[in-house]
């Protein structure tokens, strides 16, 4: 049996972490335009210690159209 699997620890919280986030937000709407992204991860918490990965995920609505999501 091959074990691949990456043992992740928790870390204190990164300053870096949401320029990352948007590196990735940027690549992700020029490769699927009209879809949201949104950092779904604990690393998205200033302050906050967490995994050291920034976890997105894709809106797509009703018939594949973007559906904003409701700001602050």
């Amino acid at each position: 049996m091959n074990n691949d699997a990456r043992i992740v620890g928790v870390v204190a919280h990164d300053p870096a972490w949401p320029e990352q986030f948007t590196v990735e937000q940027r690549l992700l709407a020029a490769a699927l335009p009209r879809r949201g992204a949104s950092n779904t991860s604990s690393a998205s918490i200033p302050g906050l210690t967490a995994k050291p990965v920034i976890e997105t995920w894709r809106s797509v609505g009703a018939g594949g159209e973007h559906r904003p999501e409701p700001g602050p």
